[in-house]
């Protein structure tokens, strides 16, 4: 379905990010899967699937963004879908939360989402072509008690999404948004268990989603069979948001 396609997924080795960077190497894209921190979580990926190239970049770091995509376009010539998958969460009531907690998951989140962005789409406009997934999520929608950063950043990415789409349109490049609800990944597994079993119990389907179910959908997005979808957000959480 991808052959010759060049996919970069940042946040690309762990979590949701990982099952991205998997299922479009699986469906022959060539893979750059970004991290920050993880260096054997990356190692173990590029191990498993050849088909993906981890690389330690900083989403934040605008200069080190743009190296970095400048080194995937000299290489391939091209990119032809980002996945912005890269977050950071640093949950805590409003009154309480520090400066950094609030500044942190605003820049990682997305300030670091219009950073790659910012630098993909001038190769993607001389193209006149391109896949854009921004990863945000339900707290984005509808407001999380204890989230005011994240749903913040994420409402902003959503947001940010729309806008972006009716840029583009002109040039046959479509954006969109995933939101997920409550996914099986290291972030919800540290979640206390009592909380996590009450979370879960509000959910229609009676279980928290997969991240080879919230990729499923960003592979749609991304693929050719996707040709009129723009600027949409999606949200794939078992019902729970209607």
């Amino acid at each position: 379905m991808l052959k010759d396609q060049v996919a970069l997924v940042t946040g690309g080795t762990r979590g949701i990010g990982r099952a991205v960077s998997r299922l479009l190497a699986e469906n022959r894209a060539r893979v750059f899967g970004w991290y920050r921190s993880d260096q054997q979580a990356a190692a173990a990926l590029e191990k498993e699937c050849p088909g993906i190239q981890a690389a330690r970049v900083d989403v934040c770091n605008r200069e080190a963004v743009k190296a970095a995509v400048k080194g995937i376009v000299d290489a391939c010539g091209k990119i032809d879908m980002v996945v912005n998958n890269a977050g950071t969460a640093r949950d805590g009531l409003f009154a309480m939360m520090s400066d950094a907690d609030w500044e942190s998951v605003i820049e990682t989140n997305l300030s670091g989402t219009c950073n790659v962005c910012k630098e993909v789409v001038k190769e993607m406009i001389f193209r006149r072509a391109g896949r854009i997934v921004n990863v945000a999520s339900l707290s984005g929608v509808t407001g999380l008690a204890a989230q005011t950063n994240y749903s913040a950043a994420k409402g902003g990415v959503i947001a940010f999404t729309k806008a972006l789409a009716l840029e583009l349109a002109r040039y046959g490049i479509l954006v969109n948004a995933v939101s997920p609800g409550l996914i099986e990944t290291e972030f919800t597994q540290s979640i206390p268990e009592a909380r996590r079993t009450k979370m879960i119990e509000q959910i229609p389907l009676g279980r928290m989603g997969r991240p080879e179910e919230v990729a499923q959908l960003v592979l749609f997005l991304v693929s050719d069979r996707n040709t009129y979808l723009t600027g949409q957000n999606f949200v794939i959480a078992g019902g729970l948001y209607t």
